[in-house]
């Protein structure tokens, strides 16, 4: 595992509560990994309730030197909220072969969140300390990210 740097914004037109996510009907997460100056991730994640359901798209870009061109992935699904995790499945993709078995998972506990995910050209792990709710907006700052 390397150190990498991580940041992330948390955005809810509604106020966040302590250790949940913002119960605004549509949020979003933004993760920027930067890999050693010569590569960076940027994963989008956009949540959405809509009555008896939430739904997620996952935009996310693979850009930098080390990647020679931008490459783009585009996943959306099922979401599900419970407490301080929010979990993901795939329902569909830009590419179909990525589709079997491909969910993320965000964790806020405390100060505390992680991510995880198996989904191609996305953020795949990291880890982050949780900053104040000023006006709607959770900020994220990194601690410590890493990739298997």
């Amino acid at each position: 595992m390397r150190p990498l740097i991580l940041a992330a914004a948390l955005l809810g037109s509604a106020p966040c509560l302590a250790g949940t996510f913002p119960t605004a009907e549509t949020w979003s997460v933004t993760v920027q990994d930067d890999i050693l100056d010569r590569m960076s991730v940027q994963s989008v994640l956009t949540v959405r309730r809509m009555d008896d359901r939430v739904r997620f798209t996952l935009d996310c870009v693979v850009s930098g030197p080390a990647a020679r061109t931008d490459s783009r992935t585009s996943a959306w699904g099922t979401a599900s909220i419970a407490g301080d995790v929010v979990t993901g499945i795939v329902e569909g993709s830009e590419d179909v072969l990525q589709l079997p078995d491909r969910t993320f998972t965000m964790t806020l506990r405390g100060r505390i969140g992680t991510w995880g995910s198996n989904i191609p050209g996305c953020t795949q792990r990291a880890e982050f300390l949780r900053d104040a709710v000023v006006d709607g907006i959770q900020a994220i700052d990194s601690v410590r990210r890493g990739r298997d």
